[in-house]
Formats: structure tokens, sequence, C-alpha cells
């Protein structure tokens, strides 16, 4: 809806309010699942360049909403002419997009796959919630003056402002939290690190810094990089989202046949909303793959082939023993203690 109206012979208003709504989907028609998996995954068999299985990033859907009401005012004073206005949008996204969420399996050949050995080049899992509002609102305003310097010479003036608020949801990023480092110098191996790195709890390395166990190139290249402590927080919006806007024209030799136009501004752009969305927290969203797929609970049934702290690429993983697909290939299970143990929260991380 617009209404423009004139409030005098040298100014006019413009109001807009409109709504706009977009939802979209994009389904998968899945076959009965291999043996007893949960889902018809992506399988990829790379001697002979076959791949069975839909698109990789179905199933998603999202729906989009968008409030919005905007101010234009035109003034017109001799030989300046005055625009100013402000936009203001309310925007209720949410998605629905779990990465993975049917598991890829890549085996190196066909051999690998028909006797159901675990795949060798890729088995990774998505787990978790799908769920990722991208809920904002956005405020913009600007001021310009169209100055007639010389019957010659036009010049355009102008300053906007933008501020624009990060997604709803991508406050879960506090919960990264649970894995801060106060100090990269001081950080020392624990039993639980040691054992998420399948090293003996009692080995020698408990108690000493980590830092210091790193040869020199690697501490100059993480203190280089990374700094002095590694802190996770939510990203914020950005404040002070100036841009200044400069244009002219110019009647070179004042027949009004030739001109000469120039200008320049700045803009800013925002966060994309897939970067938050594709780097959820561990606790709400991780990935399932050989390393950690046996330490979760439930587990899968090949597992008991693999032992603890065993491998699973090396593991006799087949049909004739307890194959990989018959054996329940990779389970959504999600570890609880991912929001209270960072050696859980860390490995499992997308």
């Amino acid at each position: 809806m617009s209404d423009v109206f004139t409030l005098g012979p040298t100014r006019i208003n413009e109001l807009r309010i409109g709504y706009n709504r977009n939802a979209n989907g994009f389904p998968v028609d899945l076959p009965p699942a291999p043996g007893p998996t949960d889902t018809f995954g992506n399988y990829n068999i790379n001697d002979i360049s076959l791949f069975i299985g839909p698109q990789l990033l179905f199933p998603q859907e999202g729906t989009d909403n968008v409030y919005q009401v905007s101010e234009n005012f035109s003034w017109s004073l001799g030989s300046h002419t005055i625009k100013m206005g402000a936009d203001y949008r309310n925007i209720i996204a949410g998605s629905l997009f779990l990465p993975r969420g049917r598991a890829e399996y890549t085996y190196a050949d066909l051999d690998e796959f028909v006797r159901d050995r675990f795949p060798s080049v890729v088995a990774i899992r998505g787990v978790g919630t799908g769920f990722f509002a991208q809920n904002r609102t956005a405020m913009f305003g600007y001021f310009q003056d169209n100055w007639q310097v010389h019957p010659h010479l036009t010049l355009d003036l102008g300053l906007r402002y933008e501020y624009t608020q990060v997604a709803r949801d991508t406050a879960l990023q506090d919960l990264n939290a649970l894995s801060n480092v106060e100090s990269i110098r001081d950080e020392v191996f624990t039993p639980q690190l040691l054992s998420s790195l399948g090293v003996a709890p009692d080995s020698p390395l408990l108690g000493a810094k980590i830092f210091d166990s790193l040869p020199p190139a690697h501490q100059s290249a993480l203190l280089n990089h990374v700094g002095e402590s590694l802190i996770f927080r939510q990203p914020h919006a950005d404040r002070n989202n100036w841009a200044p806007r400069f244009g002219f024209a110019w009647d070179l030799f004042g027949t009004h046949k030739t001109s000469l136009r120039g200008g320049l501004g700045m803009a800013h752009d925002v966060i994309f909303g897939n970067l938050p969305l594709l780097m959820l927290p561990p606790q709400i969203q991780a990935e399932n793959r050989e390393t950690n797929a046996c330490a979760i609970s439930p587990s899968p049934g090949w597992c008991a082939l693999v032992g603890t702290g065993g491998d699973a690429l090396s593991a006799d993983i087949r049909h004739s023993t307890v194959g990989f697909l018959a054996g329940g290939g990779l389970l959504t299970s999600l570890p609880p203690t991912t929001f209270t143990e960072t050696y859980v929260a860390a490995p499992v991380g997308g």
C-alpha cells in the first residue's frame, strides 16, 4: 500500500506499508531404506562414478515474512532539492535444513559397497535439529541534497545509515562458551582430553602444557591466528554503518547535449543467514562419523566389531560379520553430554 500526497507546491510525502510472504519447500520421495537403516541416504561409488540417492541437500523448507513501513519526503528549496526517508522492516523467517541429515556414504569401489564394508572415503551423518529462526529487524535512514551549484553543474550529496540485527538463533553460539580457552599457553592435558585423543589417561602428558608440546612453528601460527585466548560468543550487529554518497552531473559545453556524470558511495552487507545456520553449536547440531559413532549411545550394531578405541576403517565390518548398513549405518544419536563436556562437544561439531 502506498500513499503519495502533496503538502504544498514544494513538498511531497510518500508513505508505504507492505507485507511479503515467501514459502518454499524441497521434499524428497524416498524409497524404502536399505537394511535396518532408518532412511535412504546418498551412496557414492567412486571407481564407477555411480551416485545413488536424491539431491544431497534435500529435504529442506523455509518461510519468510517481511513487514515493512517506509517514509520518504522531498522538499524543493531553490537550487536545492532535499530528500530524506526511513525504512523499517520486521523479518520473521524460519527454515528446516539439517546438512547430511539422511547421511552421505562414499565408497572407494564397488567391491567395498557390495560387501557392506565401512565406507572408506566418506561416512557422515548430520544429527540434531535442522530448525533455525532468522527473525530480525532492520532500520534504514537517508538524507540527500541535490544541489544545482551552477546552471551547468549539479552535485548529489547524501548520507545513509543502516542497521540490521543478526538472526535470532545466532544467540545459540553462546553455547560454544563450553569450549573457551582462557589461556592458550597454560591449557594442560587432562584425563578427559587424553581419552578423547585415544591416549591413556595416565600418560606422561597428563598435566603438561599443550602449548609446550607443539613445535615452535605451530606455536607461532597458533598465537598469530588465534591469539592468547580462544573465547566463543555470539556475533553482534554493527551499529556504525554510515554510508556517504557523492555524485555529479556536468554539462560540459553548456549546450545540454554533452554531459559528464560520476559518483561514488559506500555500502554495507549483512551477516548472510546461511553462515550461522550451517554453524550451529554441537549441542544443537552435530555430525556423526567413524571417530565418534561408537562412543554414542545407542551405537550402531557394527560397533561390536570395532571395540573400545578401535578404528572402524580397519575393523572386520562386512556382510558376513555385521555389515555397515546391515548394522544400522550411522544413527541419529546426539550425545546429551555435549551440553556439559567439552571433549564430547568438540569432536562432533560440524
